[in-house]
């Protein structure tokens, strides 16, 4: 049984990698072909792939009559990209803030 789940899961590996090098240079053939630099169809393929799930969450939250989930969803993983996005960002070029500015945002924070 572990021996399937295994086999199973280095299938579903060998598949990702094999797909995803094939979806990575059909965008970049689409993105020469049309005139955009591979940075903007790079952009586009991963605003894409990184919101299907939640389109899949949602429609399927939808469908068995659930707005709440779809809604919760939707909210959770915008606020989810959100800070991860500003974490990495703060991580790659920290800001500099005055102690005043900082006590400021904490009390508001604290507020929140």
């Amino acid at each position: 049984m572990i021996a399937i789940a295994i086999a199973w899961f280095l299938l579903g590996l060998l598949l990702l990698a094999l797909g995803g090098d094939s979806i990575v240079k059909a965008v970049s053939g689409l993105a020469q072909r049309f005139g955009a630099s591979a940075f903007t169809a790079g952009l586009l393929l991963l605003g894409i792939t990184t919101s299907l799930p939640e389109l899949a969450v949602n429609a399927r939250a939808l469908a068995v009559g659930q707005p709440e989930l779809a809604l919760g969803n939707a909210v959770g993983s915008s606020i989810v990209n959100l800070g991860l996005t500003l974490a990495v960002a703060a991580m790659a070029a920290p800001l500099l803030l005055r102690a005043r500015l900082q006590t400021v945002l904490w009390w508001s924070l604290l507020a929140a």
